[in-house]
């Protein structure tokens, strides 16, 4: 499988990742310099952690017929 991952600044503290076609804004809030249009980069880092974690724990679930 291919992956593909872009990201661009677009201006002050906002980034927009593009990956696989689904784009996602990144952010900073205003105290530091942002618009607060996105989550932070390492909001989005745990997100997919736990995205990973429950993705792992459904196959498990799968394969022990659980699910």
């Amino acid at each position: 499988m291919k992956h593909s991952v872009g990201t661009s600044w677009k201006n002050n503290m906002r980034f927009d990742a593009v990956v696989n076609g689904h784009t996602l804004i990144m952010d900073a809030v205003e105290e530091v310099g942002g618009k607060n249009a996105g989550p932070r980069p390492k909001e989005l880092m745990l997100a997919a952690l736990a995205g990973c974690t429950g993705m792992d724990v459904i196959s498990i679930l799968k394969k022990m017929q659980v699910l």
